[in-house]
Parts: structure tokens; C-alpha cells; sequence
């Protein structure tokens, strides 16, 4: 209506490769791990085809006739002005993980929060983890109640919080 012109960004995509001057490196254990002198070649991608909505997936490549080793395929639904946000992720890497996590954060009202986190692996069939919280915050304080349930650990977690001090501290999967 000013006339100044409106710029959208509709996708973007970053290539990676990294060439290692060593044939090996050290381990946790402080014993030499051995590995190839290049890295798999690595792809970003993400696209916004609506307002609010992402898609993403990163791909990693071996050259050495191991085929795809990674694969993260994202679907993200982020309401700024409501604070509202959905994340559904496939993760698969190459003999070690093949799962689906889900992340959702819900503004209920001005003070009472929601959110839920849960992630499982097809591997073994298995629900990793899952996490709920509320989260109530007044003017200059709240409070952040959280419930992590493994399969091998259950732990309820509570915070009192100053706004401005604890954000950085809050156990939430999307910072506000």
C-alpha cells in the first residue's frame, strides 16, 4: 500500500563437503578411531510455501559406495503472534537410528502455556521419551511444571522463574 515492495524467502539450500588431513581421529576412550579422508557430502534444504509453514530435509551422501547415510525430513508449523508450534521430524541414520519426533507448544491463554515432546525409534519399536509441561507466567515471575517419562525413568520437574532471567533456563522445546 506504500509502496515499498514485500521480499519472501521461498526456499534455501546449503551443500557441504569436508576433506580430513588425518586418517583417523581419537575416541571417547582416548583410542584412535579410523575414518575416511572425506566427509559425506551434506544438503540442507528448506522451503516456506505458506505463511507460517516449513519443510525441511537434510541429506547426507557417502562417496565411498555407502549410499545415504542421513536423512531428516521436517514438517514445521510455527504461529508466531499466538505462540503456537508443531514439528513433526523423521530422522534416519545409517545403522543407528530411525525415528519420528514430535514437538508441540500450545499458548492456551496470556499466562498458561502447553507443550508436549515425544520421540520413537522403529528400530526396536520403542517409545524413547515423552514430555509434557505447563508453564504459568505472571508480569514478573512463573512457575514451569514438566513430566519426563522413559521407559527406564519417570522425573517431575518444577522451576520458579523471573522473566528475563529464566527463559534461558525453561526446559521447553521452543523458545519464545
Amino acid at each position: 500500500p506504500q509502496g515499498l515492495s514485500q521480499i519472501r524467502e521461498l526456499f534455501w539450500l546449503r551443500l557441504s563437503h569436508s576433506c580430513f588431513f588425518n586418517s583417523a581421529h581419537y575416541g571417547l576412550d582416548g583410542m584412535p578411531q579410523p575414518h575416511h579422508r572425506f566427509s559425506d557430502i551434506l544438503s540442507e534444504f528448506e522451503c516456506y510455501p505458506w505463511d507460517n509453514f516449513s519443510l525441511g530435509l537434510d541429506l547426507g551422501t557417502s562417496l565411498y559406495k555407502e549410499g545415504l547415510n542421513r536423512v531428516d525430513l521436517r514438517m514445521v508449523y510455527h504461529d508466531q503472534p499466538r505462540q503456537n508450534y508443531l514439528s513433526v521430524d523423521y530422522l534416519y541414520l545409517k545403522d543407528y537410528a530411525q525415528q519420528i519426533n514430535t514437538v508441540a507448544y500450545l499458548n492456551l491463554f496470556k499466562s498458561i502455556k502447553t507443550w508436549i515432546t515425544h520421540q520413537h525409534t522403529f528400530v526396536s519399536e520403542n517409545r524413547l521419551e515423552t514430555k509434557y509441561g505447563v508453564i504459568f507466567q505472571r508480569q514478573c515471575w512463573g512457575l514451569s511444571l514438566n513430566f519426563t517419562d522413559r521407559p527406564d525413568d519417570k522425573r517431575i520437574g518444577f522451576m520458579v522463574f523471573i522473566p528475563g532471567w529464566g527463559e534461558r533456563v525453561i526446559n521447553t522445546p521452543v523458545q519464545q
